[in-house]
């Protein structure tokens, strides 16, 4: 099973396309960063981890 991708361009090879996982560890990072000054850092590593959750369907 291949990795899911969270950013494409028809204009690109797959190679150059960003995979899920590096776009919601990115996503986690910035989220918390911002957050932290509110004391929600934790909070908003979380969501930055789930914000795209309905992008994979799981088959068992």
């Amino acid at each position: 099973m291949s990795s899911p991708f969270a950013h494409s361009l028809s204009s690109e090879p797959p190679e150059n396309w960003q995979s899920l996982h590096d776009h919601l560890e990115h996503v986690a990072h910035m989220a918390k960063t911002l957050a932290e000054p509110f004391a929600s850092g934790e909070r908003a590593w979380n969501a930055g981890w789930l914000h795209d959750v309905g992008k994979v369907l799981i088959r068992c």
